[in-house]
Formats: structure tokens, sequence, C-alpha cells
């Protein structure tokens, strides 16, 4: 959140890559589930989180993936101040 407040010009790229995040870890997790049905299970204290899954995955899990995607995303630009300058087509000669 601190990104997005003080990169208001990454916010695109903040969001997809929470978003990118999110399916690729869902996608990996709901594989892994495939294979091992009972890991989730065996694996995490569900009385110590809400309980709640989505497709399997805990939802805790997915949010972790969602806000993880949006920090690293920008990690490299906000760090630096580096900013994509848009190519003036007009230039080129």
């Amino acid at each position: 959140m601190a990104t997005l407040y003080c990169r208001p010009d990454l916010k695109s790229k903040i969001w997809v890559g929470g978003l990118l995040f999110l399916g690729l870890y869902a996608v990996y997790f709901g594989s892994l589930l495939l294979v091992f049905p009972g890991f989730v299970d065996n694996h995490w204290n569900l009385a110590a989180l809400t309980g709640i899954k989505i497709i399997g995955i805990p939802v805790e899990e997915l949010l972790f993936a969602f806000t993880f995607g949006m920090y690293w995303s920008g990690l490299y630009e906000h760090l630096f101040w580096y900013q994509l300058k848009p190519v003036n087509s007009l230039s080129h000669a």
C-alpha cells in the first residue's frame, strides 16, 4: 500500500502483478492438492486461521499470494525510482 501511495505511476503494474502471482500460486497450490489431497489439513493449523478455503486453498494463502505479487512487481522501480518513458514515434528520424 505504501508503494501505491508513493508511486501512483506503478498502480497498474502493482495490481496486475498481484493478480498474476495469485493465479500462478493458485495453479501451483491446486496441482499440489491434486497430488496430495490432505496436504492443507495435515500441514496448516486451520483452527488458528479463518478456516475458509477457496478451491481447497486457505484464504490466507491466497491473500498472501496477491499481496506478495503486488509488493514484488513494483519493488525494483520503487527502490531505485526508475520509471518508463513513453517512446516518441517521431523522434526515430
